[in-house]
C-alpha cells in the first residue's frame, strides 16, 4: 500500500473518529432535570438551599427544581464535575429565574467556594419572578474533568434552576459537507498522483 493511500486511510478514520465524538448530543450530567434530591444525584450543595415542586414556579408537580438563596452572609453553591474529552466543544444549557444581581453560572477548577472560577457569566434579574429564562454557553473542556456550578452571592439574592444539561456541540451541516468535499479532493490528487507515476 502506497504512503498516500495509508495517509488518506489515517485522515479518514481520524475524521470518523471525530465525528463520532462530536456526534455524542446526550446530556453528560447526572440528573440535569433535578428529579432526585440534588445532594443525593451528582450534584454538590453548599449554602442555602432547597429542591421543590412549588405550584407558584412549575405547573407539574413532578416537577422539581433547586433554589439557591445566599442567607446571612454565606453564599450558596451547586456543582457537580462530569466527564469530557479535552479539546471538544460542549453546550450548556439550563432554565432560571434570578431575583436580583449577585448570582452567577461558570466553569470551575476545583471547589465553587475556593474561588476556583476558570469562566463565569454572571445571571442578571430575570424578566419576571415566575418566568423562567433559559441561558446557553458553550465552552471548550480543557482536560477529561469539567465541574460547572452556579452560586447565589449577594445577600437576599434567589436563583432557582431546572432542566440542566451539557452536551458536545454536533458540527453545523454545511461544515461537514466542507469536510467530506475536502477528503473527496484530496482522494483526487492521490489517484491522479498514482496515474502519472
Amino acid at each position: 500500500m502506497s504512503n498516500v493511500k495509508k495517509s488518506l486511510l489515517a485522515l479518514v478514520a481520524a475524521s470518523l473518529l471525530s465525528v463520532s465524538a462530536l456526534a455524542n448530543t446526550g446530556s453528560v450530567l447526572s440528573d440535569g432535570n433535578l428529579d432526585s434530591m440534588p445532594a443525593s444525584s451528582g450534584w454538590d450543595l453548599s449554602g442555602g438551599y432547597r429542591w421543590n415542586n412549588s405550584q407558584f414556579l412549575v405547573s407539574d408537580p413532578s416537577d422539581y427544581y433547586v433554589a439557591l438563596r445566599a442567607v446571612g452572609g454565606i453564599d450558596s453553591y451547586m456543582t457537580q464535575t462530569f466527564a469530557t474529552v479535552a479539546g471538544t466543544l460542549y453546550t450548556v444549557a439550563f432554565d432560571y429565574i434570578s431575583t436580583k444581581g449577585g448570582t452567577q453560572f461558570g466553569l470551575l477548577n476545583g471547589t465553587a467556594n475556593s474561588n476556583s472560577w476558570i469562566d463565569y457569566e454572571v445571571l442578571g434579574k430575570s424578566s419576571g419572578l415566575t418566568n423562567w429564562d433559559k441561558a446557553t454557553y458553550t465552552f471548550t473542556a480543557l482536560s477529561d474533568q469539567t465541574t460547572i456550578g452556579f452560586v447565589s452571592a449577594s445577600a437576599g439574592s434567589r436563583l432557582y434552576l431546572n432542566n440542566i444539561s451539557v452536551a458536545a456541540a454536533v458540527p453545523e451541516p454545511a461544515s461537514m459537507a466542507l469536510f467530506m468535499a475536502g477528503l473527496g479532493a484530496l482522494a483526487l490528487v492521490a489517484r491522479r498522483r498514482r496515474l502519472k507515476g
